[in-house]
């Protein structure tokens, strides 16, 4: 997935959008950086290192902790009343009626309940930088294709 790293792009796409171009300038400065910060964090892994954080991150957004997890927000009625009536109105016409946004976050809450019950002394830091900067990548894509908080289908 590719992000663009300059902010004339990130401000071209906010300004599409309709935003106000201040507000737009100062997104488009903070996703940049955001996404040279992610991709240098990827660059300094080896080739094999990266295909190793490609199969973990695939295995963690597919694995039964993140279904379950997911499982227990959308019906989650107490916490996040607006999710689940978001999800049950959906699940009525065959939607997920997640957003990215809301799919990404319990990935990252996934990730960190897998580092808790995996210990943290024995997950190496540049592992843990890297699967948050792949997901970082992700959830920027999403921003800069204005698709992080819309309805996933």
């Amino acid at each position: 997935m590719s992000v663009p790293r300059t902010t004339l792009n990130w401000y071209r796409a906010y300004r599409a959008r309709g935003e106000r171009a201040v507000d737009c300038l100062w997104r488009a400065r903070c996703n940049a950086a955001a996404v040279v910060d992610s991709e240098a964090t990827l660059a300094r892994l080896s080739p094999s290192s990266r295909a190793r954080i490609e199969r973990f991150y695939e295995w963690l957004i597919r694995s039964e902790e993140v279904q379950a997890l997911q499982a227990e927000r959308n019906s989650d009625w107490i916490n996040e009343p607006e999710r689940a009536a978001r999800c049950n109105d959906a699940a009525e016409h065959g939607c997920d009626g997640e957003t990215h946004a809301e799919v990404i976050d319990d990935w990252r809450d996934a990730f960190s309940e897998w580092q808790r019950h995996h210990g943290k002394c024995e997950t190496p830091a540049r592992f843990i930088e890297a699967v948050e900067a792949h997901m970082q990548l992700c959830e920027l894509w999403h921003e800069f294709n204005g698709s992080l908080h819309t309805e996933i289908g």
